[in-house]
């Protein structure tokens, strides 16, 4: 099992390309001892895909989500884009836990973000980072005591959000795009973050923001 754990977003290395094929090829060597074909699968390399963000850029018209935390993200955020969290299976690591997804929407006077985690939210903290494109930053926070979406910046200070849902396992949360002091248009990054007893379980997307 510890060949799995090493392809873990949190192990990296400088020999990643080198234990990549040698962990293909052993599976390959699998298959011809039992007589069967290789995939062809095992051709390509794993590393370049699980660092590759799994995402659908979907929305070509503007998207009104209504915000029910419902389950099932198909219904109200089916042509929004999604980020989802490339999750591991290593014994030692916290496979299971954290953000499962980020999927963002806008309309004519909207940003909509819903998160989405592995596990039930009680305990967790969850953010998610916008970069504007003068370099100015914008937090939108959720805490669990409180039960309060807010967004944070340097212009405005803090501002308590009030069209969100909250379930089980999904945070959905409405935002104008006057309360970021941006445009419709803008080029914004983004980056989700789950926190548990103010230590970072994960992020999505785990290595660059979401533009």
């Amino acid at each position: 099992s510890d060949w799995f754990w090493w392809y873990s977003e949190r192990n990296t290395s400088d020999q990643e390309a080198l234990f990549d094929t040698l962990f293909r090829s052993h599976l390959a060597h699998v298959y011809r001892v039992l007589n069967q074909p290789v995939p062809e699968q095992l051709m390509q390399p794993i590393f370049a895909q699980e660092r590759a963000l799994a995402q659908k850029r979907g929305q070509r018209q503007y998207l009104t989500p209504q915000l029910s935390a419902d389950p099932d993200p198909t219904r109200e955020w089916g042509e929004a884009l999604s980020v989802q969290s490339v999750a591991s299976t290593g014994a030692m690591q916290q496979a299971g836990h954290g953000l499962r997804a980020l999927r963002v929407a806008y309309d004519a006077n909207h940003l909509y973000f819903r998160l989405e985690t592995f596990k039930p939210l009680s305990g967790m903290q969850l953010e998610i980072l916008i970069r504007h494109e003068d370099g100015q930053q914008s937090r939108i926070t959720w805490h669990p005591e409180q039960s309060l979406v807010k967004v944070h910046d340097q212009t405005h200070g803090s501002q308590e959000i009030e069209r969100m849902s909250l379930g089980d396992r999904v945070l959905e949360v409405a935002i104008p795009f006057s309360t970021l002091g941006v445009r419709l248009g803008a080029r914004l990054q983004l980056q989700g973050t789950a926190t548990y007893g103010g230590e970072v379980i994960n992020r999505v997307p785990a290595d660059q923001a979401l533009e």
